[in-house]
């Protein structure tokens, strides 16, 4: 969604994908504790992209798959998740602000 956004082929808050964002959210929230450094990173910064804000259940989960992985991610994994935080304007807690400083 986020390179069709990014393209202008669809507009993420359009009603039309409602539907299939929140079926996104809820899939992401399923699997978060099982990510891996780079999907964890991936997935934040689609929605950092998108500059839409994921629902608070998918959120917390996404925020604890980062404390979890920050220490293994990439370091452009790292700056692409900050980089969603500040699109998103939100400040990641301090557990998952303490993994990433220490990535």
């Amino acid at each position: 969604m986020a390179k069709l956004h990014e393209a202008q082929w669809l507009n993420a808050a359009d009603a039309t994908v409602t539907e299939a964002w929140a079926a996104l959210e809820l899939a992401v929230a399923r699997v978060a504790r099982e990510m891996e450094p780079q999907h964890v990173a991936n997935t934040v910064y689609a929605f950092g992209k998108l500059e839409r804000a994921p629902g608070p259940e998918t959120w917390a989960a996404l925020e604890l798959a980062v404390a979890r992985v920050a220490r293994e991610m990439e370091p452009q994994h790292v700056a692409n998740t900050v980089y969603a935080f500040g699109k998103l304007e939100r400040a990641p807690g301090p557990e998952t602000w303490a993994a990433l400083e220490l990535a």
